[in-house]
């Protein structure tokens, strides 16, 4: 007879939700909920009409940052035409130094972007689904002509963008990715060890002059994923759950998101183990209380009793 997982090992399992932890880092700071976290970086969310809400990121000390503003969906992800400005200052008046204008689809941006600079020129973009296309062909360039900056340029301009607005000017943004990719050259590894060999250059970088500049980019990086994890399909069904005539969460992934289904029994979980999961799941975020429906902050309401109830599980070690 097959042993079945224990809880620490099914989540183990649940690769899709391992980071969404991470995830309820926004939703907390959104709630007021302390968990002993200090960020560099300062997030606040406000509703200013019915469904459009602003985001904004800024640098506690430096006083720099950005402002997201647009619609959401019934998900918590940017749909519909959204304004994101790279500001030098916020706190009294704050001095908008780009804007962005650009669609967002489930909280990708898809379509053209339009960046206007304060006293500069204005740069199109063209996305698909989050992905930068080139709207022009272009002449073929070998890879290994091309640097990691100008990858950055032409493929996530949005993200100098926010190093800009931080304080960092091209530069010396361009000097950094230079050393880093200068020091990674030095070493032979396979494409699978990428991750640890980059981490270690990163990890030796920290006492040079290039640590706050590594310090932010893992802030945004956090904040990047964020986004991405609210497309996570187990988080879609739990909120699906609330919203449904007495649907339990195993219902909802079986019945609207079956290809996550396959996805965990893939890696390992039987369907009887992942509903036993869900059972779990869905009795400990029941036990918090009732949620309005209609608070504007439903989904992060949502998103930390998720949380919370993950960390439960998986800090048990009784099996499921």
């Amino acid at each position: 007879m097959k042993k079945h997982l224990s809880k620490k090992s099914l989540w183990q399992s649940l690769l899709s939700v391992v980071a969404l932890g991470i995830f309820i880092l926004l939703a907390v700071g959104s709630l007021g909920i302390d968990l002993g976290i200090d960020f560099p970086l300062h997030y606040d969310v406000v509703e200013l009409e019915k469904g459009v809400y602003e985001e904004t990121f800024y640098d506690k000390d430096e006083d720099k940052g950005t402002i997201i503003t647009g619609k959401r969906d019934e998900y918590g992800r940017w749909q519909g035409l959204v304004t994101i400005k790279y500001i030098s200052e916020y706190e009294v008046c704050y001095t908008i130094e780009a804007t962005e204008e650009v669609t967002m689809v489930n909280g990708k941006k898809d379509g053209k972007s339009k960046t206007t600079f304060d006293g500069g020129p204005v740069i199109y973009h063209d996305y698909n689904m989050g992905i930068r296309i080139d709207s022009k062909k272009s002449t073929h360039i070998s890879t290994a002509d091309i640097s990691a900056f100008q990858v950055l340029i032409d493929k996530y301009p949005w993200f100098l963008y926010s190093l800009n607005a931080f304080g960092f000017e091209d530069e010396y943004v361009e000097a950094y990715m230079d050393t880093l990719e200068t020091v990674l050259y030095t070493y032979e590894f396979e494409d699978i060890e990428f991750d640890d060999y980059y981490q270690d250059v990163i990890n030796d970088l920290e006492w040079t002059v290039y640590d706050s500049i590594i310090t932010l980019n893992s802030t945004l990086s956090i904040f990047q994923g964020l986004e991405e994890l609210k497309n996570a399909e187990l988080r879609l069904a739990v909120i699906d759950r609330y919203r449904s005539d007495g649907k339990s969460t195993y219902n909802m992934v079986e019945t609207t998101y079956p290809g996550y289904l396959l996805s965990i029994n893939d890696a390992g979980v039987n369907d009887q183990d992942f509903e036993g999961f869900c059972q779990d799941l869905d009795s400990l975020m029941t036990g918090y209380g009732s949620l309005d429906l209609e608070d504007p902050f439903f989904i992060d309401s949502v998103d930390v009793r998720m949380f919370r109830a993950m960390e439960y599980i998986y800090e048990t070690e009784e099996s499921s």
